[in-house]
């Protein structure tokens, strides 16, 4: 019995991989509305701690999409889904892929994290469950699949940020065009002391110029997952080396302190939320989630 058990384990698993590898290929059917606008919006691979090792899938769009089923993998396995059956012997290739569960719906301007460790999936987080790494420290492409198998984009390390601005999205796999920043979401105080509310400038953001010029910000954006948005003024230049702090309450702007405006009442939230800086010309120049 214990054979013979054993025996239809080791069918189901190979069942498994069959099904995984075969899961990505050319797509017999049509993405559904809304799919053009679900990014990889970013792609930690280096780390120390397994789900500090995370891929974030963003979508911009108005519509609320169904990942279910949606698939995830790197460069390794792109090149071995092509290979001839009698050639796909590596017994760890499903380590390459990511299969997201069957349920996740991504609403409009909303993300989804899939770390690489263990933990319990909710609406922002989701856990492969892996004892090791899959991700190239050096960095690697990435691309996210539906569950018809359409490539639906392509992330490559290094380059450019999708836009997230209220435009036609580029062609799967093509960024558009930016200028080059050396800005940052240095750090953020989400958590002012006391009641939140009543200390809206103890929540702030510190953003820094690493560069080695002058930025003219004027019209950028600061908002949060749930659309809470602070613009620039016009005018307001962060001097290279400088930093700027944001302060969701009241006060008098300067070269190195903005104000939000708020009275009462705080932006942005304790436990989870993501900070999204975005340029005049409706880029993602940094995000800084927790």
């Amino acid at each position: 019995m214990h054979i013979i058990a054993m025996k239809k384990a080791l069918v189901v698993c190979c069942i498994l991989q069959i099904l995984i590898l075969a899961g990505v290929q050319a797509g017999s059917q049509p993405p559904v509305e809304g799919s053009e606008f679900v990014v990889i919006l970013r792609v930690q691979y280096a780390a120390t701690v397994l789900n500090d090792e995370f891929v974030v899938i963003f979508n911009k769009g108005d519509v609320t999409v169904d990942l279910s089923r949606w698939v995830v993998y790197n460069s390794y396995y792109d090149t071995y889904r092509t290979l001839p059956p009698a050639q796909r012997t590596d017994p760890s290739a499903w380590k390459h892929v990511y299969r997201i569960p069957h349920g996740v719906l991504l609403k409009p301007r909303h993300w989804v994290r899939i770390c690489s460790g263990h933990g319990q999936d909710d609406e922002l987080y989701l856990y492969r469950n892996l004892d090791v790494q899959w991700l190239d420290d050096a960095g690697e492409p990435m691309y996210l699949a539906d569950n018809y198998s359409n490539l639906i984009h392509e992330f490559v390390p290094g380059g450019l940020l999708p836009t997230i601005g209220p435009r036609e999205p580029s062609p799967p796999g093509v960024l558009p065009s930016k200028k080059t920043y050396n800005i940052k979401i240095c750090t953020i105080n989400y958590d002012a002391p006391g009641n939140d509310v009543n200390n809206p400038n103890g929540e702030w953001v510190t953003i820094c110029n690493a560069g080695h010029q002058d930025v003219d910000m004027s019209n950028w954006k600061l908002y949060d997952t749930a659309q809470n948005t602070f613009f620039f003024p016009l005018g307001f230049v962060l001097k290279m080396g400088q930093s700027v702090t944001i302060y969701t309450g009241r006060g008098i702007d300067t070269a190195t302190e903005l104000y939000w405006g708020k009275i009462y009442g705080a932006i942005w939230t304790n436990n989870r939320d993501c900070a999204y800086l975005e340029d005049d010309e409706g880029f993602i120049v940094d995000e800084y989630c927790w």
